[in-house]
Parts: C-alpha cells; sequence; structure tokens
C-alpha cells in the first residue's frame, strides 16, 4: 500500500465535491450498519469507472448513542463535543459508504478504495501520518465481489491501531483520546489516491473536537448582535 506523494504532502483539507444528504444520491440503503444514524449533511462524489459504472463514495460525522449532533462549521467540516459515549469511546463516530453501480463486472475490489484517519489532535497533521485502511483489499480477501460497504466506526476501536500486513497501516500518533480538544480528520478515496488506475476521486471530512462545543444557533446570533451594535451606533451618530 503506498500513498502517492502529491497527496500526503499536505494536511487535509474538508472536500465535498456534492454536499448533502448521502442517501439521496446511493441506490443501496445507507444505515451505517446500524439504526438511527444520520446520513445528512455529509460529503459525497461520484464519478464514472470502466465503460458503464459508477462510483459513489459517501463521508459524514454522527452521533454515537444519543450523544449530541456534530454540528456543522462549514461543508465537511464538523464541530463536536470531546468526551465519552461509553467509557474509552468518543460521542461521535466517522460513517462512510461506498458503492458502485453499472453492469460492467466493476467492484469495490478494483478501484483502489482506501480510507484515510487521524488520531492526532495537534492541528495541521499531514496526510502521510494518518493511518491508512486499503478497502479495497480487505473486501477482497473477505468478501470479494462487493458492489456495496458501510461502517460506522470510532477512533477508539482497538483494530484501528493494529498493523495488517497488505491492509491496515496504523496512524503515526496513538493512542486516541476523547477528552481531549483537537483536530482530527478522515478521507475516502479512490484511485489515484492509492495506485495507478485511470479513474479515481474522494471526499474528506476534518473534526474539531472542543470541550464546550459550537452551538448550532451561534453564527446567526453572532451576526444578529453584530447588526443590533451597528443599529445602534447609527442611532448614537444621529
Amino acid at each position: 500500500m503506498s500513498l502517492a506523494s502529491a497527496v500526503t504532502a499536505a494536511p487535509l483539507a474538508p472536500t465535498a465535491p456534492i454536499w448533502g444528504d448521502l442517501q439521496d444520491y446511493f441506490t443501496n440503503t445507507v444505515t451505517f450498519g446500524g439504526s438511527g444514524i444520520p446520513t445528512s449533511l455529509g460529503a459525497i462524489t461520484q464519478f464514472s469507472a470502466g465503460t458503464d459504472s459508477v462510483v459513489t463514495l459517501g463521508l459524514i460525522i454522527t452521533p454515537r448513542f444519543g450523544s449530541p449532533d456534530p454540528v456543522v462549521i462549514e461543508e465537511a467540516y464538523y464541530g463536536v463535543e470531546a468526551g465519552e459515549s461509553t467509557p474509552g469511546a468518543s460521542k461521535w463516530n466517522f460513517s462512510f459508504a461506498a458503492e458502485v453501480t453499472g453492469s460492467d463486472g466493476i467492484t469495490l475490489d478494483d478501484i483502489g478504495l482506501g480510507l484515510l484517519y487521524d488520531m492526532d489532535p495537534a492541528l495541521g497533521t499531514e496526510l502521510s501520518a494518518f493511518g491508512a485502511i486499503d478497502l479495497s483489499a480487505a473486501l477482497a480477501a473477505n468478501n470479494p465481489g462487493t458492489t456495496f460497504f458501510q461502517a460506522s466506526e470510532n477512533l477508539s476501536f482497538g483494530y484501528l491501531t493494529t498493523a495488517v500486513p497488505g491492509i491496515l497501516v496504523p496512524p503515526a500518533y496513538t493512542p486516541f483520546d476523547p477528552n481531549v480538544a483537537g483536530q482530527y480528520g478522515f478521507l475516502l478515496g479512490s484511485g489515484f489516491i492509492w495506485e495507478e488506475v485511470e479513474y479515481g476521486g474522494f471526499v474528506a471530512a476534518k473534526v474539531q473536537a472542543s470541550a464546550v462545543p459550537l452551538p448550532a444557533g451561534l453564527p446567526l446570533l453572532l451576526a444578529g448582535l453584530g447588526g443590533l451594535a451597528l443599529v445602534r451606533r447609527k442611532h448614537r451618530d444621529a
């Protein structure tokens, strides 16, 4: 498994070619393997593969076990509350789905599908320090011919720090501490990120974990207060 040097030379940037409800773009039902897990708002991309196949990738940050909903700071950039939902596990998950549709026989085994993830709370961690899972290799070994895969994972899961030759490279920084405020990143990608193939695309999300998360209405409140201050200043000047 190797990452393209052009991709690893910089920190992750939130990337959402499409920003919306994952279910609107997948033909399979997106549940992330659970129930009641939201599918909106998330980062989505679609691109062609082979002669008539379409690959759809989706990535979203979701609440875990009744924890507060993540707040959208901007597209593919989420604010979450630091702390534990269950012992050792954060209050949020990174949830993702991948699908291939078409009649030319291409499956997820064939598209160089991979996931990058970050356990370092420091700002600006380079992609080369992220953990990496070759999902295509894992699916080919365990469930070959898969055309749809989805999951909802927590950075506390032990397997994410255990190397598996040819499939998983742990991140440079471990372990993850759900109680530490910081910034984390995730990238779900295909093709050029993992190997030289003729098609590819990716989505990426960034997470800001804070002891006191940004309330969903705060940006509007601040804008309103700014407008009120302007009105008062004009009134004094009159």
